[in-house]
């Protein structure tokens, strides 16, 4: 089984869809690919992969979410899993916003909607080598 895990998290199934499709072409050889519809059913898959011993190495998560925001979601894990890299993916983009959300290293990057497959896969490359 492999030991490590991306985890993308958006309240859209047909961008989590469109995820599954593109990181499958790339990722699936070397991690697990999860997928929640909400802050709070990933934070339950994170807990759940440790429990099984596989490390979340990143996390791509939508922003604007119902209930939980996806700031206020990588927050928390943050504080529960301090070292653990995470990306927002939106399509509210608050320019302002999201580069405080960086400054704050509540994320390590952030990408606009609709996004371009090579840069998606570029950055996740470069996220995954650090």
């Amino acid at each position: 089984m492999k030991k490590t895990a991306i985890l993308c998290v958006d309240d859209e199934k047909l961008v989590l869809d469109s995820l599954r499709i593109q990181l499958s072409r790339h990722f699936a050889t070397q991690h697990l690919l999860e997928f929640a519809q909400g802050a709070e059913e990933g934070l339950e898959v994170i807990a759940d992969l440790a429990e099984l011993g596989v490390v979340t190495v990143l996390i791509i998560s939508d922003w604007m979410m119902p209930g939980m925001k996806g700031d206020e979601f990588l927050k928390r894990v943050r504080e529960l899993y301090p070292h653990m890299t995470t990306m927002i993916l939106t399509g509210q983009a608050d320019e302002t916003k999201l580069m405080e959300l960086q400054l704050m290293q509540v994320t390590n990057a952030v990408m606009n909607k609709p996004w371009v497959e090579g840069e998606l896969i570029h950055t996740i490359n470069q996220l995954l080598s650090v």
